[in-house]
């Protein structure tokens, strides 16, 4: 499953090493300061708004949030799930996740513990493991006024005054685990100053009730049963959404790189493969492997690594390729024994017809082109949402006969379905994904 990273990044110099320090977060709350029947929310606030689907005024959302604190007589948490992508192991310092509170009006934090554990797999399946954290460890840090109000729909289907009842607030917690690549869930509650209630605004997408991918889940602990987060809509006849929860990671990706593109060429009879890093970090080189199915790789060379944090450029020639199809990928080694695979990319000693595909899809991460050209063309790749903006511009310009592997960019981008344009010359190709 996919999910959002927002690219927020605070260097940290510690002993001349550089370490770029990133918020992943699960999705967005904030539908702006303007309700969809015109009010401006308070100065220096956004509101959080119940949302219909485009061109349906006949349903929204009903839930505002659900409960995920304990207290007395109540015991609930929430849960969502997350992936560390292929090839990166993060360092995770924080957790952070947003409450409300019926009617709050203290200027202070109003939360006092936040408990989390993280799963390797669905809390709510008997061969999942707790792999850190527990819902006993205080680990709240800090809380503020988010400068969101929770509202419902203004408009449809049926009016709501916009109120500030329901002030949302950000909560940071300290965390300290690091994971390698694979797929997770996390499970979480608050407790409220003096008892009180709280409760967890789900993810809010303007224009949509909700998204298929989404998941959530809540626990009730007193009960150990589990549910999906259902909003039921409004009208109670209107169908029935899975909610996502938003909650955000702060991590540092403890891979020694990062690879920002991998190319092949054919020329000759020998396969010219090219690649770019940034962030290398003790990176004692890559061992490049060829294979003839894509499945079973072969080492054929070795490039010593550059330890710069900038961009590194790199190149390798094959002199003496397979016939037919080559696949090839960079097996990236640090100076500590790990490592880490690129991305595969596939030359053919004779390209003959135009192929392009995008992986994987649906994108867990950011997303991976692959284009085999023919002939010399210019390229230029659109990433463009369903009501047509353009999310991202990428411009390869005059690339020769070969194949290429381009990054779409989609770490920052919300759940959803997405139109990815290449246009190759004259001509434009489509393709539809899923985030």
């Amino acid at each position: 499953m996919k999910k959002t990273l927002l690219l927020f990044s605070v260097f940290l110099f510690l002993g001349g090493i550089i370490n770029a320090q990133t918020i992943y977060k699960n999705g967005y709350l904030s539908t702006g300061n303007t309700a969809k029947n015109g009010t401006i929310a308070p100065a220096g606030y956004t509101w959080s708004e119940l949302q219909n689907n485009d061109g349906d005024i006949t349903a929204s959302n009903n839930i505002l949030a659900y409960t995920s604190s304990y207290g007395s007589g109540f015991n609930f948490s929430v849960a969502d799930d997350f992936t560390v992508p292929a090839g990166q192991e993060w360092s995770i310092t924080g957790f952070n996740t947003y409450v409300l509170l019926v009617s709050y009006t203290g200027t202070t934090s109003p939360i006092d513990i936040l408990r989390f554990r993280i799963f390797d797999g669905p809390p709510d399946l008997p061969g999942s493991n707790i792999i850190y954290g527990d819902l006993t460890t205080n680990r709240y840090k800090t809380g503020y006024d988010s400068l969101m109000y929770r509202i419902g729909n203004t408009l449809y289907p049926t009016p709501t005054t916009p109120t500030e009842n329901y002030k949302i607030w950000k909560i940071e917690g300290n965390a300290n685990v690091q994971l390698p690549a694979g797929h997770y869930w996390i499970e979480w509650q608050t407790h409220g100053v003096n008892g009180i209630i709280n409760y967890c605004p789900p993810n809010t997408i303007i224009g949509s009730r909700g998204d298929e991918a989404w998941n959530g889940k809540q626990h009730n602990i007193g009960t150990n049963t589990w549910t999906d987060l259902i909003d039921g809509g409004n009208p109670s006849s209107a169908p029935d959404y899975i909610m996502d929860m938003p909650f955000e990671l702060v991590y540092t990706n403890v891979l020694p790189v990062t690879f920002k593109s991998f190319d092949g060429v054919m020329q000759n009879g020998q396969s010219l493969l090219k690649w770019t890093t940034t962030n290398e970090v003790n990176n004692k080189g890559f061992d490049v492997e060829r294979s003839a199915d894509g499945q079973v790789f072969n080492p054929i060379g070795f490039v010593a690594g550059q330890n710069n944090t900038g961009d590194n450029s790199y190149h390798f020639t094959d002199v003496k390729p397979l016939n037919g199809v080559n696949y090839y990928r960079l097996k990236q080694i640090d100076n500590d024994g790990k490592f880490a695979y690129s991305s595969i990319i596939q030359l053919k000693n004779e390209i003959t017809e135009f192929v392009w595909n995008i992986y994987p899809n649906p994108v867990v991460n950011e997303g991976w082109m692959q284009v085999q050209l023919p002939k010399t063309a210019k390229v230029a790749v659109q990433v463009v949402s369903t009501n047509g903006t353009i999310l991202n511009m990428i411009d390869k310009g005059t690339l020769q006969a070969g194949t290429y592997s381009i990054p779409l960019n989609l770490a920052n981008a919300a759940k959803g379905s997405y139109i990815v344009r290449l246009m190759v010359d004259n001509k434009t190709y489509t393709k539809t994904i899923l985030k």
